[in-house]
């Protein structure tokens, strides 16, 4: 069953979040092609669409599988090279949401574990 999760870049200027969350969006695209991941969907949806100012952008991406997600977590090693200053907040569909300050030596284990979680647990639509 396909999992949902969100990714919401911080600790930038909220207008700036639309273009990192756009290089994490396409940095997961274009690897996922290369490597022929099977079973991920990634797009860019504003945080709040309803508010009058810049609100910033979301990443939701919607896998299946263990593998799926090992990869999400492998690209976003990858990304974080280049954006140590960053957090990123993952939201689970069922309710989860984890805080991943990308200058944690512990990052990639952190998120290994928010989306492994969010492969096995149980998801509410």
């Amino acid at each position: 069953m396909p999992k949902t999760i969100r990714i919401r870049v911080e600790g930038i200027d909220p207008a700036d979040s639309g273009a990192a969350a756009a290089l994490l969006r396409d940095e997961l695209l274009n690897r996922g092609a290369e490597q022929n991941v099977a079973g991920l969907n990634v797009s860019t949806t504003r945080s709040d669409p309803n508010a009058q100012d810049v609100s910033g952008d979301v990443l939701e991406i919607v896998h299946t599988g263990v593998i799926a997600a090992l990869f999400i977590v492998e690209t976003i090693k990858l990304w974080r090279e280049s954006h140590r200053d960053k957090a990123l907040i993952i939201e689970a569909k069922h309710g989860s949401a984890v805080r991943v300050e990308l200058t944690n030596p512990d990052a990639e284990k952190i998120l290994a574990q928010s989306l492994v979680q969010s492969e096995t647990a149980p998801q509410s639509d």
